[in-house]
């Protein structure tokens, strides 16, 4: 009966904790729209760090990440509001 009574506990402590983590990243990054998430590399890398085209090849120059521009656009246009 003891240990059902400490997992209620715990649980009771991590269910609104949980709740919590999109106000504090909110927080953090000064309060901005909660419907953007970290921001995609302005550049297409692989996992080494090396430029790769939109396939994945390896490239010997940067390729801009089409998600990049997206994102700056819509965060721009949330901004403002």
């Amino acid at each position: 009966m003891m240990k059902i009574m400490k997992m209620f506990a715990v649980l009771a402590l991590i269910i609104p904790l949980s709740g919590c983590m999109n106000t504090a990243t909110s927080l953090w990054d000064g309060g901005g729209s909660h419907s953007f998430g970290e921001a995609p590399e302005k550049y297409l890398k692989d996992e080494e760090g090396y430029n790769i085209d939109q396939n994945g090849n390896r490239v010997s120059q940067p390729v801009e990440n089409p998600y990049y521009q997206d994102y700056r656009d819509k965060l721009e246009k949330e901004r403002a509001k």
